[in-house]
This record gives C-alpha cells, sequence and structure tokens, in this order.
C-alpha cells in the first residue's frame, strides 16, 4: 500500500510543516457557494525523482516536478481551455501570497520601484548560473526590475551576485571590497565592530547591503559571517542571508553538521528546490 506524495511539508489546514500530502484545487465561486472543479495532487521532486517509488505507487513515468503556483496556472488555463470562459476574479489561498493574488487579477499596472534589501536577499543564485561578470550584473538586473526597480533595489541586487561571482571565481576579499566599492559606491572600509554601536533596523538596500557585503568579509569563515550580520541587531534574516549567500561561494558549501540541523526545520519542498538548482549546476 503507498500513499502518493506524502513527505515532510507545509500543510495549510494545520499550519505547520507535517509528513502529509498537498493537493492543488480549482473551484467556482458565487456569493452563495463555491463547488470544486479541479484538483491536482502534488507530487515533492523526492518522489518525481525517484522513478521506482512513483512507479511502486502507480505514478505515471511522464508526470514531473511541479511547484504549486505552476499547478495553479496549469488548472485555470485548462479550465479556461475547457469552458471557453474567462472568470471575472482569481483569487488565491493566502499561502500564495497578496502580490500573487493582484497578479492574478491583473491588477499590478504598476511598475514596482521598491528600493528595499529583498532584491538582494533572492538574487544569490544570479552569481552562480552565469560565467562571465557582464551577465551575471544584467541577469541580476533582470531579477530586481519586477519588484525592485529603484535604482538602489537594482544596485543592491547586482552588488550581492557580483560579490557571488568574484568569491566562486577565487576572487581574494580585497578583490571582491575594492570592486563592490568603485562599481556601487558602498563604503565597505568599516568593520562591523565600528557599524554596530549606532546601527539600526533597515530594510533599505543602501541601509543593510554595504552591512551584510563587511560581514562576510570581517568574518573567518561562513558561520561567522552569519553570526556577524546577526550582531548587528538590524534585519538580521536578510541580512545573514546575504552574507552567507557570499560565504558559501568564498569559503565552500555549508558544513554537513549545519546542514543537516537546517534540513530538519525545512519543508521537503525548500530541499527539493535547493536539491534541483545543485544539479542544475553540475549539468551546466
Amino acid at each position: 500500500m503507498h500513499s502518493v506524495g506524502v513527505g515532510r511539508q507545509w500543510c495549510g489546514q494545520l499550519g505547520k510543516t507535517e509528513n502529509c500530502q498537498a493537493a492543488v484545487s480549482l473551484s467556482l465561486a458565487t456569493e452563495q457557494a463555491s463547488v470544486p472543479i479541479d484538483h491536482r495532487l502534488y507530487l515533492p521532486a523526492r518522489w518525481t525523482n525517484d522513478a521506482e517509488r512513483c512507479r511502486a505507487a502507480g505514478v505515471p513515468g511522464e508526470i514531473e516536478f511541479a511547484t504549486k503556483p505552476r499547478i495553479a496556472l496549469e488548472l485555470i488555463r485548462a479550465a479556461i481551455e475547457r469552458t471557453g470562459h474567462h472568470p471575472a476574479a482569481l483569487v488565491a489561498d493566502a499561502g500564495y501570497g497578496g502580490t500573487f493574488k493582484k497578479w492574478m487579477r491583473d491588477e499590478l499596472e504598476e511598475e514596482y520601484t521598491s528600493w528595499g534589501n529583498g532584491s538582494a536577499m533572492r538574487v544569490s543564485p544570479v552569481g552562480w548560473l552565469f560565467n562571465d561578470l557582464e551577465t551575471v550584473l544584467a541577469k541580476a538586473k533582470e531579477s530586481a526590475m519586477p519588484t525592485h526597480g529603484h535604482p538602489e533595489g537594482v544596485k543592491g541586487a547586482q552588488a550581492v551576485a557580483a560579490a557571488i561571482f568574484l568569491a566562486r571565481q577565487g576572487g581574494g576579499k580585497e578583490d571582491i571590497r575594492r570592486y563592490i566599492s568603485e562599481t556601487f559606491g558602498y563604503n565597505l572600509r568599516r568593520t562591523i565592530e565600528e557599524i554596530r554601536p549606532d546601527y539600526k533596523f533597515d530594510v533599505s538596500c543602501a541601509g543593510s547591503v554595504p552591512e551584510a557585503i563587511i560581514a562576510f568579509l570581517d568574518s573567518k569563515d561562513m558561520i561567522d559571517g552569519i553570526r556577524l550580520a546577526v550582531s548587528l541587531g538590524g534585519d538580521t534574516d536578510t541580512q545573514a542571508a546575504m552574507a552567507a549567500s557570499i560565504g558559501e561561494a568564498f569559503y565552500g558549501p555549508v558544513p554537513p553538521a549545519v546542514e543537516e540541523v537546517m534540513n530538519a526545520y525545512l519543508p521537503n519542498e525548500f530541499i527539493d528546490v535547493i536539491g534541483h538548482f545543485e544539479r542544475a549546476l553540475q549539468v551546466g
């Protein structure tokens, strides 16, 4: 007996990560009621990458990994093709976020111009995926523009991506410091010890990216860089993510003992995405 798709993953009904199945459903709704018209079981990549397991559970061999948002969009497109009906509004469960809902409703007509540090926090894959600095900078800008189109938002993303690229290409800390300072105008001649006493919570790229890069520059290893970033008491998770992403490129992979603890807290869906990315790097 095999329960298809079971794995440790986020469960919206429970509001926490559990060993469970997950599905994406599509319903037609009025003010009076809603009627489900389609659904699809979500298969974590740990399932789709295990042909023997899928075969034993009766999963067709052509099934490939798909994220939940991708499944949702496929269900919507299929329903529109079947019926020829375009609904007046499309809404998504809270798990998909407010921006996703607005996008589905075609309400995002204006370009984002955020200068926030989200663009720099999420850009690390760009520093790994491309093999020349010009392309890294161009792709970092592309990754920022949909949500962080302000010049500072773009600059923050480019600075972190460039630091990762230079680190994985064997650049030294002074090489990285010099390039980032000269190209983006960040003051990287400070130390964490000098910054910490007067530093405040700051979500802007201009007020958090340089400090995160300095946490890396002052560090002895990747974990030390994370600790230094957190020690500032600012936007700690974001700055630690930036410092660690540069640190991994410079010092090497996450230590196995740390990875083991980390994986115990991450949903399988997140671990699957990391595995997909690492395999893509090996192929590329």
